[in-house]
């Protein structure tokens, strides 16, 4: 056919049977059933399991057994000897959610073989096997739950009582609400609500809402500059009332139910270990640990209730003195906290705008400067030039027309340019000396007039044609 295929052949030695080993289509092999196909690994046929409970009972608890991954016996020997590592409370909030009803049991020890029972099934006849097992669980529960709640209530119950206290106690905060009620009738006048002999705790939440005419400043900002100028010693009640940044968060009426909670699981603890509840024996590692948690909170939740009283009894006292009607700690001392916020911004405020007119006064000054360096530096550059001559100490006439028509950029002549630098040396020394100020120096030259050369001027031409002089040129 005219190809290249028609004069070649394939008889060529080439290695046959390793182009076999390597590149020959495996075949597979089944292998025939025995009787130890187990042996070889191949896994059992699965056993469908037996599911006794309710549906969705069967699946939380299968959900909560796969969050364990614990076999069920090691799951009952951690909690049995109350090991640190399981009993904690995720863990024991997930078992209360196991316990079995009486029913439950039942109805599982009634199927006839265990083993083909599903894992929930199965757990609970575990846990049937742990004696008393809901009390155990409550109880431990109990050991985790209330040291954490006392703990909680104790720092409320410190926090509230060190804030009526300093409320009761301040000497400086009567006075300082005295301003505010000076304030108030000058402010109100002869109006009906002037001459006021006391005012509602309310009405301190206004302070920092009235504004001034310009808009820029409030009551507040006011009631500080009175307080920081004429009684400085009144800024004390910022430290008295320090409590009351915690505790205004707290709700005296919920620390008094919790108090009541607390006491009453405590009471079920120490029936419970008086009695023959547990019958775990004398080894029983459960009734150690109750015996020791009664010896450490029995003294301390014993006084709870004592110490709410005792609260509730200074809130009475401070509601009496500052005419407080709302039963509501709570509300009580938010408002005296958010007095002392508002006072410390108000100081922010003016400790900033102190702050920023001083770097105004010094911008001006430092501007100030700069003009009367530029303006000596142009008349020196003019003498230079031969502008300005000096002849035998004397300026000449012409000179002195000229010198006197050439001003500085704030109105100035050079003769005043000249002597207002050797004057700024002259302040800036006598400042340490009690010598006058650089305000005061401004002042003085403000109330120079305006046109001060263009007299000096007409003097001068007076004084030349007095003697016959030509005037200078214009």
């Amino acid at each position: 056919d005219g190809t290249l295929w028609e004069d070649l052949d394939d008889n060529v030695d080439i290695d046959e049977e390793k182009l076999e080993r390597l590149f020959c289509i495996q075949q597979r092999v089944k292998r025939e059933k025995d009787e130890d196909d187990d042996e070889f690994g191949k896994k059992e046929k699965k056993v469908k399991k037996i599911q006794i409970l309710e549906f969705q009972r069967h699946n939380t608890v299968a959900v909560i057994l796969r969050s364990f991954k614990m076999e069920h016996e090691e799951i009952k020997r951690c909690f049995v000897d109350l090991d640190p590592t399981f009993c904690i409370l995720s863990n024991l909030q997930a078992l209360q959610k196991c316990v079995p009803t009486k029913e439950e049991i039942s109805l599982i020890k009634k199927h006839p073989d265990p083993s083909t029972l599903a894992a929930p099934e199965a757990f609970f006849l575990v846990l049937d096997t742990i004696p008393q097992f809901a009390t155990r669980l409550r109880l431990t529960l109990s050991t985790i739950t209330i040291p954490e709640q006392y703990s909680n209530l104790d720092e409320d119950l410190t926090v509230s009582a060190a804030a009526f206290k300093a409320i009761r106690s301040s000497k400086s905060f009567p006075e300082v609400l005295k301003l505010v009620l000076r304030i108030g009738n000058y402010m109100n006048g002869a109006s009906a609500r002037g001459c006021a002999y006391g005012f509602k705790l309310d009405s301190l939440r206004w302070l920092a809402e009235t504004k001034s005419s310009t808009g820029n400043q409030s009551l507040m900002h006011f009631l500080v500059e009175l307080v920081q100028q004429k009684h400085p010693h009144l800024q004390q009640f910022k430290k008295d009332f320090i409590s009351l940044e915690k505790a205004h968060k707290v709700d005296l009426r919920e620390c008094v139910g919790i108090g009541k909670r607390l006491e009453r699981d405590f009471s079920t603890i120490v029936s419970t270990s008086t009695s023959d509840t547990l019958q775990g024996g004398a080894q029983d590692i459960l009734r150690y640990r109750i015996r020791e948690f009664i010896k450490e909170y029995e003294k301390s939740i014993g006084e709870v209730e004592e110490r709410c009283k005792s609260i509730e009894k200074n809130f009475e006292i401070c509601m009496k003195m500052y005419n407080w009607t709302t039963k509501d700690s709570g509300a009580f001392l938010t408002l005296l906290w958010s007095f002392v916020e508002n006072f410390q911004k108000a100081e922010e405020d003016l400790i900033a705008r102190k702050k920023a007119q001083e770097e105004r006064e010094k911008a001006v000054e430092a501007a100030r400067r700069r003009a009367l360096e530029r303006a000596a530096k142009h008349h020196a550059q003019k003498m230079s030039s031969g502008d300005v001559s000096l002849h035998g100490g004397d300026r000449d006439r012409e000179g002195m027309s000229t010198l006197n028509r050439t001003t500085s950029p704030i109105g100035m002549n050079m003769n005043e340019v000249l002597a207002a630098r050797a004057n700024l040396n002259r302040v800036d020394k006598s400042e340490k000396k009690g010598g006058k100020s650089v305000r005061e120096e401004r002042k003085e030259w403000k109330t120079m007039p305006a046109n001060f050369h263009q007299i000096k001027k007409k003097e001068m031409e007076v004084e030349a044609k007095n003697r016959g002089d030509a005037p200078g040129p214009p």
